[in-house]
């Protein structure tokens, strides 16, 4: 069974096209320069609505995680690990991603993180790999 699609709206339609070419692109308030994840109408520091997207990097670092044992994500077969990465263009960005299978039993709380994508069907997910330090 593959994952279900997500429920693209006008502000999240940009962030899944470049997915899909796996890459990571948010919105970033031009007013103050905050980045917003997930993708919003208005930035959530200041309330602008004027919003462009910025290609990032991908890297990151891991803040936490779980290894989930329970079918809980319809496509995605237990067990397997989720985590909460810090995105290193600004302070306090959080992420919830999927950790590939190679890193599970390697994850470090601080360890370096780098965002990459997996496809399933027409869409790609991001998810956790091992970094750089």
């Amino acid at each position: 069974m593959a994952r279900p699609k997500p429920i693209t709206t006008a502000e999240t339609e940009p962030f899944w096209q470049t997915a899909k070419q796996g890459s990571l692109r948010l919105p970033q308030c031009t007013a103050c320069g905050q980045l917003s994840y997930p993708p919003a109408p208005r930035c959530r520091s200041c309330r602008s609505d004027a919003l462009s997207w910025k290609h990032l990097s991908g890297r990151a670092r891991l803040l936490s995680w779980t290894r989930v044992e329970l079918p809980t994500i319809p496509g995605v077969k237990p067990p397997f690990t989720i985590a909460e990465i810090e995105l290193a263009e600004q302070a306090g960005l959080v992420m919830t991603v999927l950790v590939r299978p190679a890193l599970e039993d390697r994850l470090q709380a601080g360890m370096a993180i780098q965002v990459t994508f997996d496809t399933d069907g027409d869409w790609s997910f991001p998810v956790a790999a091992e970094g750089d330090a």
